[in-house]
């Protein structure tokens, strides 16, 4: 028994303490690389959003541009214009359910399946000659944590000739 008393070694207190102290790190480490790829999957839905309102109001915009000087009538979520083939072009934002709404330009959907429109305005300047055109959406199946209302704004200045 003299020859074991020389030994030395870590006890086994000393062993549950790093043990533990490893196990706390390796907690926070996870939690944060989670909230980090949530971080990212928000970041991505919000870059989507963004692009699919900016290519709606883009094509609102091409169809405006075109419009006939003096046809151009403006309600809060509609716009009606005549274009360059004399046909009545609309743009409006119909109410889908509860307050969700759809972004829709002679009956064909300008943001796809996936966005839930919440907020639609559009608005006239008759001296300036411009259209305002506000749109607010969110994505469609995703948690709250992973989806922000992103929001666009487009200014579309009328011909006037």
């Amino acid at each position: 028994m003299k020859g074991f008393s020389n030994i030395g070694g870590f006890s086994l207190i000393e062993m549950l303490v790093v043990t533990g102290v490893f196990a706390g790190l390796a907690v926070l480490i996870g939690s944060m690389v989670l909230y980090s790829v949530k971080g990212s999957k928000k970041s991505e839905s919000a870059v989507k959003v963004r692009a699919e309102l900016e290519n709606a109001i883009a094509r609102i915009e091409r169809n405006l541009r075109e419009a006939k000087t003096g046809t151009v009538a403006v309600g809060s979520t509609s716009i009606i214009f005549k274009n360059q083939n004399d046909q009545n072009v609309s743009v409006s934002c119909p109410i889908v359910s509860g307050s969700d709404r759809k972004l829709v330009m002679d009956g064909q959907d300008l943001t796809g399946s996936n966005l839930f429109i919440t907020s639609c305005n559009f608005s006239f300047s008759p001296t300036d000659k411009y259209v305002t055109i506000y749109l607010a959406a969110r994505t469609k199946g995703v948690t709250s944590i992973e989806s922000d209302a992103i929001s666009v704004t487009g200014r579309v200045v009328l011909r006037n000739y």
